[in-house]
């Protein structure tokens, strides 16, 4: 299995437990089910949550679709992954 698959393969399994109703609810099921995921879940779901929602329609995206919730739990993802290890100074 590649790099991809394997990412894929996680994220599904990741979202498998969301539901659609949880994004227009007071409520907050869908951050206390992400930020409950196993770090391994959480950490591919928040990083391909990023790259979609910025590829796609950019930052505005990201928060406008609610995402920004999300954004400490998304930066300490990214700081999990390395990412900013090879940042230009």
């Amino acid at each position: 299995m590649n790099n991809q698959e394997l990412i894929e393969k996680t994220y599904l399994e990741a979202t498998k437990g969301i539901k659609e109703d949880w994004f227009f609810s007071d409520i907050p099921y869908w951050y206390s089910y992400v930020v409950n995921l196993s770090k391994h879940l959480q950490v591919t779901y928040l990083t391909v949550v990023l790259e979609n929602q910025v590829l796609n329609g950019g930052f505005h995206q990201y928060f406008a679709n609610s995402y920004g919730q999300f954004a400490k739990e998304t930066i300490d993802a990214l700081i999990e992954i390395g990412a900013f290890k090879n940042q230009i100074s």
